[in-house]
């Protein structure tokens, strides 16, 4: 009988113990989703949120030269992206062109000149 009650003993002291481990993991958890939380808040502090940064905005309102994948060169201005987010217009010399993005080949920016009027 007295085995038997030892052996009670030790399967509560195990759970004691495995309480004690749990509640420490618990803790921990808890500390590093915390510290994971703050990251989180100072990165959303240093990046404006529900604005995505577009690399095309940098060329907006500037003379620029686009080349397209078909050979193309356009000289123009490129305006706002008033349509949708899969084309840009660009106002060149010989009129407004609504040219795709997956079309352009690359943007370089004309040096010197700024047409924002």
């Amino acid at each position: 009988m007295d085995t038997i009650l030892s052996a009670e003993s030790c399967s509560l002291a195990r759970a004691e113990k495995g309480g004690e481990k749990l509640g420490r993991l618990v803790r921990l958890t808890k500390q590093i989703r915390k510290e994971q939380q703050q990251k989180v808040i100072q990165t959303k502090n240093q990046v404006e949120i529900g604005k995505p940064h577009y690399f095309l905005d940098e060329f907006k309102d500037k003379r620029c030269t686009i080349k397209l994948l078909s050979g193309e060169t356009l000289i123009g201005v490129l305006r706002a992206n008033k349509f949708n987010k899969y084309d840009v217009l660009v106002e060149a010399d010989d009129g407004k062109r609504l040219v795709f993005k997956h079309a352009i080949a690359y943007i370089e920016l004309v040096e010197g000149v700024d047409d924002s009027a």
